[in-house]
């Protein structure tokens, strides 16, 4: 039982080890993904200050050749792309996250089953080794009986029958 129990433990570390090695795994990828996006908007953020400043050097040195207005619609499209694949990246990493939980709760259901099958196979097993330890015990009783006996001095030989008289002829 031991032995089984071991092997048991085993198996569930190594699933155990398995599942953080896939968590650890999916957290390194959002926080790379999240990374990235952090670099992308920091480059967006710079970009937008850059142009600002270039809208300010223009409109001081009305080097301008499109009206303000075309200017600021211009911004703001860019803005508004930012805003959506921005929008669309969360959606991307929420659906992965739901697509991993689920991923997640499938795993640990198969666990469970699997812990189920190896506890009724343990169950099984105990009781295979106790009617065994049983038989056992029982043919060790009866090998000591014999060896008993047959350690014992064999009983004296019976005395020989009276002889009969002869019979006449």
């Amino acid at each position: 039982t031991d032995l089984l129990q071991q092997e048991l433990n085993e198996q569930l570390l190594v699933a155990e080890r398995a599942r953080e090695e896939m968590m650890a795994a999916h957290c390194d990828e959002l926080d790379d993904l999240i990374q990235s996006h952090d670099l992308e908007r920091r480059d967006l953020h710079r970009e937008i200050g850059e142009l600002r400043i270039e809208c300010a050097q223009a409109c001081e040195s009305n080097a301008l050749e499109q009206p303000l207005a075309d200017m600021r619609a211009y911004l703001e499209s860019q803005v508004c792309t930012m805003k959506n694949k921005f929008e669309a990246q969360l959606a991307d990493l929420e659906e992965r996250q739901r697509e991993q939980r689920v991923q997640d709760e499938v795993e640990i259901s198969q666990l469970r089953c699997s812990l189920e099958a190896c506890q009724e196979d343990l169950a099984t097993s105990q009781g295979e080794f106790a009617t065994l330890s049983r038989q056992h015990w029982d043919m060790h009783l009866h090998l000591r009986d014999m060896e008993a006996r047959l350690q014992e001095p064999p009983p004296p030989p019976a005395p020989a029958p009276p002889a009969a008289p002869p019979a006449a002829p």
